[in-house]
């Protein structure tokens, strides 16, 4: 089984070019939520704003998973 990967954008080609290069992963893209955040891009490079982009979706599959298996548990 892969272990899973979520990109945070919604830019289709630009998953199927990391699908390309990841392809150990499971590779997935902000569809897979049911209430994405609209992260506001206000880095000053692609950089800066990749990593705002992470960070916020991180957070919530980090919640999510807390909430699933840490307190459920």
């Amino acid at each position: 089984m892969k272990q899973r990967l979520i990109v945070a954008t919604r830019n289709a080609h630009k998953v199927e070019e990391i699908r390309a290069i990841l392809s150990a992963f499971e590779v997935l893209d902000l569809s897979v939520l049911t209430d994405p955040p609209e992260v506001e891009e206000t880095g000053s490079t692609f950089l800066e704003n990749a990593i705002l982009k992470a960070q916020a979706i991180s957070e919530i599959r980090i919640d999510f998973y807390f909430r699933r298996f840490w307190i459920r548990g």
